[in-house]
């Protein structure tokens, strides 16, 4: 059990970040199944719906949804089509459910919630996961720089991103396959730096080359006398 007395208020706020991120995709993709097979959102869009649909999280069903939907995303003109169906209707069908659901009492609420309590990653769990505010052992898993090392970097001016005020101090959660949820087996530690290079463009594997290149990088930096 995680002592009491020890403070995880980071962690916390990483954890609440990342979970509302994950049901929104989600969320997203579900939606996305029921527009694309035409169905009335307003009758089929149910908890028990839902639930059927993430049990489906591993099978190959789902992982071509998951192309189509990245697929349908890169569209930006509203008369693109995708599987018979112009992308500004598309948009508009989401806008429209949004509108109606995402309100107070509304049956967003009540999904993520759900969600969240049946299917997310357990607070405790993240929370080992990622350690309290204090935690020496906090590190890139890209490019190995550790929160002690950034706050050297700090000291000495050697860190030019304008960022700082709400970014880079601390190392923030990254997904190994951008494009999967957030797992425990599918997330690392990752300063801002690497995160912000990766974004949901490198897997984990590529990525981890461009992060022996930015470490070199940063080790420089913490030898050097001068900015």
């Amino acid at each position: 059990m995680i002592m009491e007395t020890k403070d995880f208020s980071k962690a916390k706020q990483k954890w609440n970040e990342i979970k509302n991120r994950n049901f929104d995709k989600q969320l997203s993709l579900f939606l996305f199944k029921q527009i694309l097979n035409k169905e009335n959102l307003k009758t089929t869009v149910k908890l028990a719906a839902f639930e059927a649909f993430l049990a489906k999280e591993n099978s190959e069903e789902r992982k071509v949804l998951s192309e189509k939907y990245a697929n349908a995303y890169k569209l930006a003109k509203n008369e693109d089509e995708f599987e018979g169906l112009k992308v500004g209707e598309i948009d508009q069908t989401y806008k429209q459910w949004y509108e109606k659901n995402k309100i107070k009492d509304g049956l967003y609420y009540d999904l993520r919630t759900w969600y969240i309590d049946n299917y997310f990653i357990k607070l405790e769990d993240f929370m080992n996961f990622y350690g309290e505010n204090e935690s020496k052992k906090r590190k890139c898993k890209y490019c190995g720089i550790s929160e002690k090392d950034i706050e050297k970097l700090l000291a000495a001016g050697k860190l030019n991103t304008k960022r700082l005020a709400t970014r880079g101090k601390f190392m923030e959660i990254d997904r190994k396959k951008p494009n999967d949820e957030y797992t425990l087996d599918n997330m690392v530690l990752s300063c801002y730096w690497c995160n912000n290079a990766k974004s949901d463009e490198f897997t984990y594997k590529e990525f981890k080359k461009i992060g022996d290149e930015i470490q070199k990088v940063f080790k420089n930096r913490l030898k050097s006398k001068s900015k």
